[in-house]
Order: structure tokens, then C-alpha cells, then sequence
């Protein structure tokens, strides 16, 4: 699943979106993993709908670094993304170009594991 959006949207204001997404075309997901930036609101919504799944924020760490549970899977996406030189900087003014080449990246990473 993925959206881009303006960085002027909240996550946690819009991140109903794309868990009701989810809930429609992953029937069996049973487990949402968020990071800090969707508590609040999401967390509010989410829970009143009394779901099947499970959704569990990640807090951050006091003190020195600490990886988080799940969290590296994200930022290792994030990683394989400057490894695509369209992605290394935000040169795009539409979202939605930035998903078609987002798309087009794990498309072509996709391609060359099963190569």
C-alpha cells in the first residue's frame, strides 16, 4: 500500500485512509505496524471501529539508539530508494509522480531478484 501525500497533511489525520485500504484489499492482515507520528487521532478512530486487527504504534526510545521492532523494514525501503537516482531527492511536483516512480523502483528490484 502506498499513498504520497503533501507534507502540509498530518499522518495521523490521514492514515484512516489508508488503513481503510487495507481493511478493503487485505482481508487477512491481522497485525498494523505504525511509527510515533499516527498517534492521536488514528489511534482514537481506529479503536472506535472495534477491529479485527491489531494496531500497535512503536514509541521511541529515551536515551542513546535503540533499532525498533519492525521499524528497520521501513527504513531499509527508504534506503533501497536512494539507490534510484529519480529517488535521491524530491525533484517531483505532483504526488502522484512520485508513487508512479516508487512503483517503477520495486518493480525493477522485484525484476532483478528473480533474475
Amino acid at each position: 500500500m502506498l499513498w504520497v501525500h503533501s507534507a502540509a497533511l498530518s499522518d495521523s489525520l490521514t492514515g484512516h485512509i489508508i488503513l481503510a485500504c487495507i481493511k478493503k484489499h487485505f482481508k487477512k492482515v491481522r497485525k498494523v505496524w505504525s511509527d510515533c507520528g499516527y498517534r492521536g487521532f488514528l489511534e482514537e478512530w481506529f479503536y472506535r471501529r472495534k477491529p479485527k486487527r491489531e494496531l500497535e504504534i512503536t514509541k521511541r526510545p529515551q536515551g542513546k539508539f535503540v533499532v525498533q521492532a519492525k521499524r528497520w523494514v521501513v527504513e531499509r525501503t527508504f534506503g533501497w530508494f536512494e539507490g534510484s537516482r529519480r529517488l535521491s531527492k524530491d525533484y517531483e511536483q505532483l504526488p502522484e509522480s512520485s508513487e508512479f516512480f516508487i512503483y517503477i523502483c520495486m518493480i525493477r528490484m522485484m525484476v532483478r531478484r528473480l533474475v
